[in-house]
């Protein structure tokens, strides 16, 4: 399995989002009445056209889009994590991808961490290097954002 530049350069990203999609969730519901069963001749969920309960549906809706959403996100995000837990097999690379693309870390910092250089570009051309390396330009992504 290949993972591009581009792929690393998402993964902050998907990890945003996925926890936006958590909290877009978690919202529906409160921002949507409950669907309540009221007896004694007043409206329940399953009167014809209740608002109450076409809300109710709408937010089931709304959240098995979201959830499917998350699902294809968290896949990419194992794909990148598989990838430099099996795949790559540059020690330097996965040290430079865990502290910069999965931790967070700015490339200066990266370089320190990795190469006690104070240089930014020490761990980019690391990156860059391997994928040219290894024909960047050839593989195939499903890079679902």
């Amino acid at each position: 399995m290949q993972i591009t530049r581009d792929d690393l350069e998402q993964y902050q990203h998907i990890k945003a989002e996925i926890r936006a999609i958590e909290d877009q969730i978690t919202r529906i519901y409160l921002s949507s009445p409950a669907p309540r069963e009221v007896t004694g001749g007043r409206s329940s969920v399953t009167a014809p056209g209740n608002p109450t309960e076409r809300k109710a549906l709408e937010a089931e809706e709304k959240k098995r889009h979201l959830e499917e959403r998350k699902q294809a996100l968290e896949l990419f995000q194992a794909r990148i994590e598989r990838f430099v837990d099996f795949d790559c097999d540059d020690a330097q690379v996965r040290a430079v991808i865990r502290c910069h693309y999965l931790n967070g870390r700015t490339w200066a910092q990266t370089s320190w961490i990795c190469f006690r250089s104070t240089n930014k570009s020490t761990s980019q051309m690391v990156i860059k290097r391997y994928f040219r390396e290894n024909n960047e330009d050839e593989t195939e992504t499903d890079n679902p954002a």
